[in-house]
């Protein structure tokens, strides 16, 4: 699936803004994507969030909310951060 999405991409790069372990092998995790379509010059900029449950030392389920910036009360919510 990986493969797949970043396919049309020249480049594509990930930076995690900041990571919080929410117990119970959850880790929330904020983060900025860079990416430069095949034969364009400009760059897309996004802000998605995941939240990352790991048992046995391995992934076992990945939640993705597209943009904590726009609309964080969801991916917030989901990982138990709200009041």
């Amino acid at each position: 699936g990986w493969r797949d999405w970043t396919a049309p991409w020249a480049a594509y790069r990930t930076e995690i803004d900041e990571a919080i372990d929410l117990g119970g092998g959850r880790v929330f995790v904020l983060f900025h994507d860079f990416a430069r379509l095949k034969g364009t010059t400009e760059e897309l900029n996004q802000t998605p969030a995941n939240i990352w449950t790991v048992r046995d030392g391995k992934i076992a389920r990945a939640e993705f909310y597209p943009d904590w910036r726009d609309a964080p009360e969801q991916a917030l919510e989901a990982a138990g951060l709200t009041e």
